[in-house]
């Protein structure tokens, strides 16, 4: 067996030693990796991949959330750039009521209710407003969001009250927070039955809890 010379194998440590050192990292269609690993293309991993260390987001980053989708693939939910969120706050400003000028019976936001959630987080009217009956007296406003039609529809009201003048007509300006279904899990209705005393009434239990 021929072997080579001394200077020949230091040759080769050095060499090989000096392009380890000099490698950022291994590049798959890529001779620039940013990272110890990139890969510039689509990769597919049958298998478990665990994560030892993970950055945390600062509030400078562009954050986004990754998720998979029913054909198996893993796609980006960039919550900063137009698109799929998990949640949406929508704000309506609603005027010209007419009439009285302090209530909504039905407006319909055009929002699926099979793909949605809407639920009401702040309500506010703009007039001064007074009681029917019992001019000092002051009420809290009603505001609901309902299903009618396969659409997310809105009623609010300030009951038995209405404004002190009509001039100028008086706004209501209600904020939604809309969930997407796909992100979210709704439970279904729970019907609870109370023994109808004066005093079961004003308390009792549901049936079975929700998450437990």
């Amino acid at each position: 067996m021929k072997f080579l010379s001394p200077h020949i194998y230091l040759l080769i440590f050095f060499g090989f030693s000096t392009f380890l050192h000099a490698q950022d990292g291994v590049g798959v269609n890529t001779t620039t990796p940013r990272t110890t690993l990139e890969v510039a293309g689509d990769t597919h991993i049958n298998g478990a991949i665990n994560v030892n260390v993970l950055n945390q987001v600062s509030d400078s980053d562009n954050t986004a959330i990754l998720g998979q989708i029913d054909t198996d693939f893993i796609k980006e939910l960039n919550v900063n750039a137009a698109g799929t969120a998990i949640a949406y706050f929508q704000e309506y400003d609603i005027s010209n009521m007419g009439g009285s000028g302090d209530w909504i019976r039905n407006l319909n936001t055009n929002v699926s209710s099979a793909n949605y959630v809407m639920t009401i987080i702040s309500v506010y009217f703009n007039k001064e407003l007074r009681m029917d009956y019992a001019p000092n007296n002051f009420v809290i406003p009603y505001a609901s969001a309902f299903i009618e039609n396969g659409t997310w529809h809105i009623t609010a009201d300030y009951a038995s009250a209405y404004p002190v003048s009509n001039t100028p007509v008086g706004r209501w300006i209600i904020s939604t927070l809309i969930l997407s279904k796909d992100f979210s899990k709704q439970f279904p209705q729970q019907t609870v039955n109370l023994s109808g005393t004066n005093n079961a009434r004003r308390g009792g239990a549901a049936t079975t809890p929700v998450i437990d």
